[in-house]
């Protein structure tokens, strides 16, 4: 296979391709391991950060409770980050040095693919029993990643929840043992 330039562009940039390649094979295939890599830092084995993926309620899916959760989110030594914020790059850099990613169903917990050896714990946050996603708890079964799943309540019309603030706890008081 050729060696093809990888090509990141700012928001506000638009490009031109004469060819484009689309991959209808399963999402975790060879060929998205191979982006992957190329994108990956050579390792940040040593850092583990503990991350908390946020997302403007405006964007859907959000914790209506956020006041109640970053207290205990600060007490166990998450950092709060806003995917949106970063370039590809900077996610790519923070999701590999990650030891615990948190946050609730969406795009931000697609970084977990930049995790390169070592264990990561990934609490996935659905926003009501009725929300079974497998996305993301696949993606952890292939990279040997530990997923756990808990669930908002009182989902509303703009999918916006409330998170338990002691259920959350009481998960990460689980961890720490």
């Amino acid at each position: 296979t050729k060696k093809r330039k990888l090509i990141v562009q700012s928001e506000s940039e638009y490009i031109y391709a004469k060819e484009l390649y689309l991959f209808k094979e399963d999402i975790l295939s060879t060929s998205l391991d191979e982006v992957v890599d190329l994108l990956r830092p050579d390792s940040n084995l040593s850092e583990s950060k503990r991350i908390f993926i946020v997302r403007n309620s405006k964007e859907g899916r959000s914790i209506r409770n956020m006041g109640e959760i970053i207290p205990i989110l600060n007490e166990f030594g998450f950092q709060l980050v806003d995917c949106n914020k970063l370039s590809l790059m900077e996610q790519v850099e923070l999701f590999s040095s990650a030891s615990f990613v948190i946050g609730i169903h969406g795009a931000g917990l697609t970084n977990t693919l930049f995790k390169k050896g070592g264990s990561l714990q990934v609490l996935e946050i659905a926003p009501d029993l009725d929300f079974h996603p497998e996305h993301y708890k696949n993606i952890c079964k292939k990279y040997g990643f530990e997923h756990n799943l808990i669930y908002g309540q009182d989902l509303d019309k703009n999918a916006n929840f409330r998170l338990n603030p002691d259920c959350l706890r009481d998960f990460l008081n689980k961890f720490e043992k």
